[in-house]
């Protein structure tokens, strides 16, 4: 057994050659540097020095010279073991260094066995190795040169698989020194490979737990949790990112420490996405809360408006209510007639009843807005509407403001209640003169919107457009809010264009205004449009019985029943009275063969009008039915119309137009 002194700065390279040595039955001493292998080698006076020829510090050519100016070392057989230098280059150094072999590393390690056996002079005949120890021996080189390749593998795989990492990847051996990042990592942490080198890592870890990182490390002791922190860097030019990292302590298969790894995750975008996604979530609860204060205020408006204007229509009626009965009173106490006092008593009726009308007008208009008004939508010609009305415009709107009307000849027929849309067209119309104070052009237009006519969805529009003052965007998005006006106080109301808007949605339309400040007005009232359908077959005739109308009248309210009554009765009519639906069913249950129409209240405690009315008619077919309300919302369907066979007369109502109803109605037999 001889004594083989290893010199090599590559610790595995150490490794591999003294375990093909010691094989080989020799005692192997190891050192790292050249400097280090002369001191070995005057304390152990070795056999042979195999050495590495590019080291750092003391190469092999200086470690050769120092070896052959010793005494104590001169003698000692020298191989060079290299994988730097071709085969001439090997034969060149051998002779100027005085080296007794050189090896390429690149011949394998059995000719380093065959080069130290000569080197040591072994002879066939002195040391010759049993077959069967040439056979271990080779078996075992077999082995080596098979874990070699593994390990080049294994490292090859792990840094393609390193370097291609979406995440930042380093390794720290038990120094606590890097001994591998990948260059995602470099590029994270804006550092360069010298940056990171040593401990240099550590700047991608919070500065908090770096003290702990270290100790962990160094000590081979575990962290009391596997470090994950997020971690804020500043880069060149300011830029922010943050960084979601993670230490894991190591150990080899024996358990002993063997360094950490370390992954770093930039999460800049992920984090600047939940960012602008909580931003996001902040602004729509902003927007949500703004609509809701709108929605808040617009109800405050609408209140304060109600109040208002009916507390001023009410003002008027108590006094001049209170003038009639003064007027009257005074005259009964006298016993006297006088025909002043009695005309200014009648002048005061009439204030009472214009009042009434208005408040009559205003609550229908909150009604339309809120688009419960109980309508009956049949096919309307609007250029038939529209027209005439148009026609009369010129001389309503003044000398300074000329009336442009374009009806388009092929406009299609708009499914709503003729009625209503007479209303909106003058509202709208109203509008645009009042926005022209020193004159200009008013245009009414009516045209097919651009859809497949075939369908449901086909619409058609009626528009109202001037060229007055316009409106700026703060003032468009509230102008169909009841009680929102521009107007000075006293010149409106602000409900003509929530009434226009209240009616367009009822009928499953729109209404579309378009204005600029300066550029005038538009405001489109689109529709849908009314598909052809077949005419209904006429009503069967009732038989003339030769007898007065009967009129079954049910309403919660004694006042109601009491006026409608007397109305009804000075037009002729037989009435029958009910306080509520149970009443009712009773009278109608003793009188059915009288009565010819049952008029009724919709909202009622006991029971619902129109529960009411299916009862008597599913007993008393010849029975027809007209409803009276000033809130039918329980008649109404989704849309807000009235089914095709429902007759509904608004509150409050005139005589005549109670008259007209119930002629229309129920008119008894023989009645024209």
């Amino acid at each position: 057994m001889a004594t083989v002194l290893v010199v090599d700065d590559v610790a595995s390279n150490r490794e591999i050659v003294g375990t093909l040595l010691g094989y080989r039955g020799h005692r192997v001493l190891e050192a790292g540097a050249a400097a280090e292998a002369l001191t070995v080698a005057r304390c152990e006076r070795p056999d042979v020095i195999v050495t590495d020829v590019l080291m750092p510090g003391m190469d092999g050519y200086e470690l050769a010279a120092e070896l052959r100016r010793d005494p104590l070392t001169a003698a000692t057989a020298l191989i060079f073991y290299s994988g730097n230098y071709s085969a001439d280059e090997l034969h060149s150094i051998m002779l100027e260094s005085g080296a007794s072999r050189v090896v390429s590393k690149a011949d394998g390690p059995q000719h380093l066995l065959e080069a130290v056996e000569e080197v040591l002079g072994a002879e066939r005949s002195e040391g010759r190795e049993t077959a069967g120890d040439l056979a271990h021996i080779r078996l075992v080189n077999t082995k080596l040169v098979e874990k070699i390749h593994e390990l080049n593998v294994s490292q090859r795989h792990f840094r393609l698989m390193a370097e291609a990492s979406p995440v930042g990847v380093l390794l720290v051996d038990t120094d606590a020194n890097l001994s591998y990042s990948n260059e995602r990592l470099r590029a994270i942490a804006f550092a360069t490979p010298e940056q990171l080198a040593g401990r240099g890592w550590l700047r991608c870890y919070h500065p908090d737990q770096r003290t702990e990182l270290l100790a962990a490390i160094l000590d081979g002791r575990p962290l009391h949790r596997e470090a994950a922190e997020r971690v804020r860097l500043i880069g060149p030019g300011d830029r922010v990112r943050w960084l979601n990292t993670r230490l894991r302590l190591v150990r080899d298969d024996h358990g002993a420490p063997a360094g950490a790894v370390g992954i770093v995750d930039d999460v800049t975008a992920t984090l600047e996405a939940e960012q602008r996604a909580i931003a996001e979530r902040q602004r729509k609860d902003a927007d949500a809360r703004a609509r809701v204060s709108q929605r808040l205020e617009s109800l405050r408006r609408l209140a304060g408006g109600v109040a208002h204007d009916f507390n001023n229509l009410l003002a008027a009626m108590l006094s001049f209510g209170q003038f009639v009965e003064e007027a009257l009173t005074g005259q009964l106490e006298a016993g006297t007639y006088d025909e002043e006092a009695l005309r200014a008593a009648l002048a005061d009726i009439g204030q009472v009843l214009s009042a009434a009308d208005r408040a009559r007008g205003l609550s229908r208009k909150l009604q339309l807005f809120g688009s419960r008004t109980a309508l009956q939508p049949s096919a309307v010609d609007l250029n038939a509407v529209v027209g005439p009305a148009a026609a009369a415009l010129s001389a309503q709107v003044g000398a300074g403001v000329t009336v442009d009307v374009r009806l388009a000849s092929d406009a299609r027929a708009a499914l709503v209640d003729a009625d209503q849309v007479l209303q909106v067209f003058g509202e709208l119309t109203a509008n645009a003169r009042d926005a022209m104070p020193e004159g200009g052009r008013l245009t009414i237009e009516t045209a097919n919107v651009p859809t497949d006519p075939t369908t449901a969805d086909a619409r058609v529009r009626l528009t109202v457009r001037d060229t007055g003052v316009g409106m700026p965007e703060d003032v468009r998005v509230h102008a169909v809010e009841p009680f929102f006006t521009t107007k000075p106080r006293g010149k409106g109301q602000g409900l003509g264009l929530a009434a226009a808007y209240g009616v367009a949605v009822q009928v499953g339309g729109d209404l579309v205004i378009e204005s600029e400040p300066g550029a005038g007005t538009a405001v489109h009232l689109i529709l849908r449009a009314a598909l052809p359908s077949p005419t209904p077959p006429p009503a069967p005739a009732r038989a003339d019985n030769g007898r007065p109308g009967c009129v079954l009248v049910v309403d919660d309210e004694e006042q109601v029943r009491e006026v409608v009554a007397r109305i009804l009765r000075r037009a002729g009519y037989r009435v029958l009275v009910a306080p509520d639906g149970p009443a009712a069913l009773d009278l109608a249950d003793r009188h059915h063969d009288e009565i010819d129409c049952l008029l009724t209240d919709v909202v009622m405690p006991r029971m619902l009008g129109s529960e009411v009315a299916d009862r008597i008619t599913a007993r008393y077919p010849a029975i027809r039915v007209l409803f009276m309300s000033g809130y039918a919302d329980p008649m109404l369907d989704g849309p807000g119309r009235l089914g095709p066979d429902v007759h509904i007369l608004a509150k409050p109502f005139r005589d005549t137009e109670l008259l007209a109803a119930i002629g229309t109605v129920a008119a008894p037999a023989g009645s024209p």
